[in-house]
């Protein structure tokens, strides 16, 4: 279950690095545990964009979170399901370079492990 605990970025990245010699990265989030394969040894970034996929497909894949989040923190599951749908399943303008000339798309946000 995703909604089981938070952690630390410092601490992930640490333990990414730790492990980012190794074929096959095992790493505790909460109470959940991720198992990577790793193609880009000695690159802890390259981990953490794949950690975050897997975390992100665990969290959409949920369907206890909302009402366990809500309780835990006092919110309505309502407002918990907004934040979730627009977060990870909903589509947005992403127009981050269109400054740089490139055209804005419709997708849903990047996986990061610093949310």
């Amino acid at each position: 279950d995703p909604s089981s605990g938070s952690y630390n970025y410092i601490d992930v990245m640490r333990k990414l690095d730790e492990q980012s010699s190794k074929k096959i990265v095992e790493i505790e989030i909460g109470s959940q545990i991720y198992i990577i394969k790793n193609p880009s040894p000695k690159d802890a970034y390259r981990l953490s964009d794949y950690l975050a996929e897997q975390i992100y497909d665990s969290i959409r894949e949920c369907d206890t979170d909302i009402s366990d989040i809500a309780k835990n923190l006092g919110f309505k599951a309502d407002n918990i399901k907004n934040v979730k749908d627009h977060v990870f399943y909903q589509q947005h303008e992403l127009d981050r370079y269109v400054f740089l000339g490139e055209a804005s798309e419709y997708k849903r946000f990047d996986p990061t492990i610093q949310q």
